[in-house]
């Protein structure tokens, strides 16, 4: 049974977007991207054609508990800071304590024995 989602921003038909980084880094995670999700990557990394930037600057994911968000998340913290020399990633969460347990009990593990592991400063 597959769920169908009330609103969403469909993917602009021909618009480039970065769908195939995001499955590659997933895989190299351990995960395998849900349909929702890879509906999400779709839209949210499209790319302007004239400018060849990120089409969307703000992207509002709106998910029940236990729908992949941090998986989701993990994967985008992982694109963004590959995607330029010297990125870096402000993550919150609804405390301190929730966040820092995300960062450095689900996050850094993950990325531990992955081709990742080597660029965590």
């Amino acid at each position: 049974m597959t769920a169908v989602a009330r609103w969403e921003t469909s993917a602009t038909p021909g618009r480039e977007n970065s769908l195939h980084v995001a499955v590659n880094i997933a895989t190299a995670l351990g995960w395998d991207l849900m349909p929702h999700q890879r509906t999400m990557f779709e839209t949210a990394t499209e790319l302007d054609p004239m400018t060849g930037l990120p089409a969307y600057r703000d992207v509002l994911l709106s998910w029940p508990r236990q729908s992949s968000k941090s998986s989701s998340v993990a994967v985008l913290m992982t694109m963004h800071c590959l995607s330029a020399p010297n990125r870096s990633v402000v993550y919150s969460s609804a405390t301190g304590q929730q966040a820092k347990d995300f960062l450095f009990d689900v996050y850094l593990k993950r990325l531990k024995g992955t081709p990742f592991e080597k660029l965590i400063k």
